[in-house]
């Protein structure tokens, strides 16, 4: 049996269930997975009904969940790969491991299971209400908007990003609905957002927009349901895209700001999502990288 160690906020927490459920898989291998507490002050967004856990916004079968992990457990600490190579985020090793074994890290790649695809939009089945709400707005949407395709449209753009040196140059976000205006017709944006910055209403000011956001369990069942997809450095942002079953087009930045680096792109995109310029980090967040590089140096 793999166990799967859940750990962060939701996109994550998919993504190292997808990861660790493929591999077990893959391998003929029993799957669970258990969820680490939260501390408060890392909480992003919940839901007034299902809260924040994976385990209540989903229907994952209740066998999987494991309220402890067992004593004495080999670990595989993907962690320790990391280290002197920041930019990668897929690691051969998590395919080497033998059975019962704890999967601890972050998984942060559509490499470990992209081949998976249509089971892993099947394991995230959202709850039936949530999927009607979703639809409701869309339905409304396309009633307002006859005819026209429904682009979603994701900023990660919170206080919290903007420190760590993540956010994105306002100027993606412009480029990929340039693009996108090329590629549909008279395409309508639905928004969705952690905080409403100056880079999200400049982007509403520029280009016919809808604000829809919602909880965040609703804003990604509705970006799902979208025709299009912009997505930017975030988790929840590409997973919410991947768990399309309509696999609609999708754009990214050609670039993937993370803490002190870029990721490699080919193990944070898929290959066939549309690449845009843009994919640099804001001045602001330039400036808190190069706080967070000055302060490595000192501690090391």
């Amino acid at each position: 049996m793999l166990i799967a160690n859940l750990k962060n906020q939701l996109g994550n927490q998919m993504m190292q269930y997808a990861a660790v459920k493929s591999i077990a898989e893959d391998k003929n291998f029993a799957f669970q997975y258990y969820r680490q507490p939260m501390e408060e002050q890392y909480i992003n967004d919940r839901d007034s009904k299902y809260g924040n856990d994976i385990t209540t916004l989903f229907l994952l079968p209740k066998k999987e969940f494991l309220q402890s992990i067992p004593a004495d457990m080999e670990v595989y600490d993907e962690n320790k790969y990391r280290i002197g190579n920041r930019e990668k985020f897929y690691f051969d090793e998590a395919f080497a491991i033998h059975d019962n074994v704890v999967m601890d890290g972050l998984f942060e790649s559509f490499r470990y299971f992209s081949h998976k695809r249509k089971d892993v939009i099947k394991w995230f089945k959202f709850q039936t209400d949530t999927i009607n709400e979703a639809q409701k707005k869309l339905d409304l949407i396309h009633k307002n908007y006859f005819g026209r395709p429904v682009v979603s449209v994701h900023f990660r753009v919170g206080k919290d990003y903007t420190s760590h040196g993540l956010a994105l140059q306002s100027s993606y976000w412009i480029n990929a609905a340039r693009t996108a205006q090329k590629d549909f017709k008279n395409p309508i944006f639905l928004c969705f957002y952690d905080t409403r910055t100056k880079a999200v209403a400049k982007f509403m000011e520029k280009y016919e927009s809808v604000d829809v956001r919602g909880s965040l369990i609703e804003d990604m069942c509705l970006i799902s349901m979208c025709d299009a997809h912009i997505v930017c450095n975030s988790t929840f942002s590409t997973m919410s895209s991947f768990i399309d079953p309509k696999s609609g087009t999708t754009y990214c930045p050609i670039r993937y700001p993370s803490y002190l680096c870029f990721r490699n792109n080919e193990d944070c995109y898929l290959t066939e999502w549309i690449k845009i310029k843009g994919g640099r980090r804001s001045l602001k967040s330039d400036f808190f990288t190069a706080i967070h590089f000055i302060r490595n140096v000192i501690r090391h």
